[in-house]
């Protein structure tokens, strides 16, 4: 059967080292993607930063995922500038998403406070405010993080002393207001209506500008207000919370959900500003024309940004980042969305080109994919599946989602599709052409959550096809028998058998009793299997129900979420039943004690299986891509794109080991040291070794932490493998010494 031919070879998968590559090439109408497997971008936040101290300035994006609740689940996602002028030209380059806080959440901005060159984060805290990461940056260590400030404090109203409230869903404005060298924030009220000026009085005080010492100057920055409506601006406002006289426009209480900008415009010396909403798919220009951080007056305002060329329309609450995005000097204008829920997930990076300069800033629109169109991204979810279309003996990748987002009188809908990308590998290193984003014209089903398991029901030799859906249906396709394989929805294949598993069913078919018929294994929004033996025969399945707690497997971490979205795989190992389990976290889990216990309880061998963190809502499938007897690992999750990773594939520089047993090693290349990450909360005795190319132990030392730091300036550039021994398990991975 298929089933056995795709994944037989699957025990080698169980090997220690397991590491996620960029370098398999994928191709979109016979163009080479730049960075196919950076995972899909849905509400991206934007900041430079230089992570390989070259002087030019990379990308650091933190994607907002606001169905995420478990730490760690916001996606972060670096990239390196090549810096050809006139161009963009990043790539994507994970190791350095190693260096950033793991449990980043919220809204993240890199703003150098203390003036020294390297940015620092700031980032939600939960206390109600902003915390804020310092830089540590060195030329031995590169880029890496400290919490300086927990919460950063403001004194309001001359005497009270508090935390500087800053929303959750708010983005604030961090820059110098008053043009004095410190870093000043321009943040939303609590009510929402109006702008808060807190100036950075370290300057003043001190007369430097590496701490933080915040006073609220304003409560009406620039004497305007908000409209409680809708996203524009009551200009000459200077009743703070209150009600504007004889104006048609009120402010008063407002709302949270906005995403501030400053920047100057037109390179007058004073702070403009540019506002995105939620309660618009606008951006709002303010003019200033005063004394900065004086007498700064917004005098005229622009509801319809940028007015003089492609006004911006984002659907649901925009926002507005600025920076050169391709190297000609001139910072462009980027606005994408502070939301993920009903928004832009496909369409949803504007770039507008500065074709002025930095003090006579002119945006011209460019393009409505920035970074994205340079990516496998399939909207909002991606659920993963191999199946050879063509029938050449390759393993295709079917890429389904939970939708791409539609807009409509009522709001918005989201329509679910496959894209089909055609394995055209013809040497170690996997290679995808995108032949359709809509596999079998599935998307004029108007469902949500399509994703797709093959295999053999009606007995004429061709893998007929059974669909998942958001609402937990199922639909059974029958083979033409076609090359490329075509299906038709088989009699009564709608909602099929009525089989129902409540929410966001992901079926695979598999011979779990193994009695020569193909049954049902279905994951679901709660985290549990539901399992449906094949009652019928070789040419006419029945699926009948058995249990909605397979094996008893919950992958729901139910510390923080009642959600779990449970995607299986069953297989065989040598002969023997193992089940692979992705969750919502992010993580695949392993079970066995399958065999002659299907109404009993599975043994749990892992709850990250691989290394593999892919949040939130990861999806996957197993397949040997490239006939080398080495499966590769696919993953997917809810930010629309797929990660690849695998055992032995060719490596790129900026590729970073990610084994079984959680053991990273960072920056890599590198050109000081070396820093090998272990499991965390685990004790940790052992010895790790460094071979040179030709064997030769160059550096060998006992360790007992998780965190360890091997010196490398001495050694001659080069490749070298790290070999960590530790309980009887030895370990290695390549690392680079540039």
């Amino acid at each position: 059967m298929l089933f056995f031919f795709i994944i037989g070879n699957i025990s080698v998968v169980q090997a220690q080292l397991y590491q996620k590559y960029t370098s398999p090439k994928v191709h979109v109408n016979s163009k080479e993607l730049k960075n196919p497997w950076a995972g899909g971008l849905n509400a991206p936040f934007y900041s430079t930063i230089d992570f390989n101290g070259d002087g030019i300035k990379d990308l650091f994006v933190f994607d907002k995922q606001n169905g995420a609740t478990y730490p760690g689940a916001y996606k972060i996602r670096t990239f390196i500038n090549n810096g050809t002028p006139g161009m963009t030209d990043y790539v994507y380059a994970p190791l350095y998403e190693r260096v950033f806080p793991q449990d980043l959440h919220d809204w993240v901005l890199l703003v150098d406070y203390d003036c020294d060159g390297h940015e620092d984060l700031f980032t939600y805290s939960y206390s109600g405010g902003m915390a804020v990461y310092h830089n540590d940056y060195t030329s031995v260590n590169g880029v890496t993080f400290s919490l300086k400030y927990p919460l950063v404090y403001s004194t309001f109203l001359g005497s009270v002393y508090a935390n500087l409230y800053v929303s959750n869903v708010n983005l604030p404005a961090l820059v110098d207001v008053n043009g004095d060298g410190d870093l000043d924030v321009l943040t939303f009220t609590l009510l929402g209506g109006t702008i808060e000026y807190h100036e950075n009085m370290a300057k003043e005080l001190y007369n430097r500008c590496d701490t933080l010492i915040y006073h609220q100057i304003r409560q009406c920055y620039a004497q305007v207000g908000f409209n409680a409506i809708h996203n524009s601006a009551i200009l000459d406002y200077a009743n703070c919370y209150y009600f504007a006289p004889n104006s048609p426009d009120t402010a008063g209480i407002r709302h949270n959900g906005s995403s501030l900008l400053g920047f100057d415009q037109n390179g007058d010396g004073d702070m403009d500003l540019i506002n995105g909403d939620i309660l618009g798919n606008n951006l709002l220009y303010l003019e200033n024309s005063g004394i900065p951080g004086v007498t700064d007056s917004m005098i005229s305002q622009d509801s319809l940004f940028p007015s003089y060329d492609v006004s911006v329309m984002y659907h649901t609450f925009p926002a507005p980042f600025y920076f050169d995005a391709d190297n000609d000097g001139a910072k462009d204008l980027i606005v994408s969305g502070s939301s993920d829920a009903f928004t832009e997930d496909y369409h949803n990076s504007l770039l507008y080109k500065n074709i002025g300069s930095n003090t006579n800033n002119i945006f011209q629109f460019n393009k409505e994919r920035f970074l994205t169109d340079e990516m496998i991204d399939v909207g909002s979810g991606s659920n993963i599946r191999f199946f050879d279309v063509d029938n050449d003996g390759k393993q295709d990748l079917l890429i389904g989602n939970y939708g791409y987002f539609t807009n409509d009188s009522l709001g918005g809908h989201y329509e679910s599709a496959i894209s089909y990308y055609h394995n055209i590998t013809s040497g170690p290193l996997p290679e995808f052409e995108l032949i359709t984003t809509d596999f079998n014209n599935l998307r004029s089903l108007g469902k949500t959550g399509l994703n797709a398991t093959f295999g053999d029901l009606n007995g004429d030799g061709f893998p007929d096809m059974i669909l998942g859906e958001g609402l937990g249906f199922i639909h059974y396709y029958i083979n033409n028998g076609t090359v490329p394989a075509t299906f038709t929805l088989a009699p009564n294949g709608m909602n099929f058998q009525n089989i129902d598993v409540g929410n966001n069913s992901a079926p695979y078919l598999a011979d779990v009793n193994n009695d020569g018929l193909l049954d049902l294994v279905i994951g679901e929004r709660l985290g549990f299997l539901y399992y449906y033996r094949n009652t019928g025969t070789v040419t006419n399945p029945v699926f009948t129900y058995i249990t909605n707690k397979f094996g008893n497997v919950n992958v729901t971490d139910t510390v923080y979420s009642y959600n779990g979205y449970s995607y299986p795989l069953f297989y065989r190992e040598n002969g023997v039943s193992k089940l692979l389990v992705s969750n919502e976290k992010g993580y695949i889990f392993k079970y066995d004690n399958i065999d002659n216990n299907l109404g009993g309880t599975f043994n749990l061998v892992s709850n990250n299986t691989f290394g593999i963190f892919e949040p939130y809502r990861a999806t996957f499938d197993v397949a040997d891509l490239n006939g080398d007897g080495s499966p590769e690992i696919v993953t997917g999750c809810y930010a629309g794109g797929a990660s690849i990773y695998s055992q032995n594939l060719p490596t790129a520089t900026n590729e970073i080991s990610v084994p079984e047993q959680q053991i990273i090693a960072y920056p890599n290349p590198a050109h000081s040291q070396i820093t090998f990450e272990l499991k965390k909360d685990t004790p940790h005795t052992g010895t790790y070794r460094l071979y040179d190319i030709t064997g030769k132990i160059v550096r060998q030392e006992k360790y007992h932490s998780y965190l360890n730091t091997i010196s490398i300036s001495s050694l001659p550039k080069g490749v070298y493998t790290l070999q960590i021994i530790e309980n009887n398990f030895t370990y290695s991975l390549r690392v680079v010494k540039l």
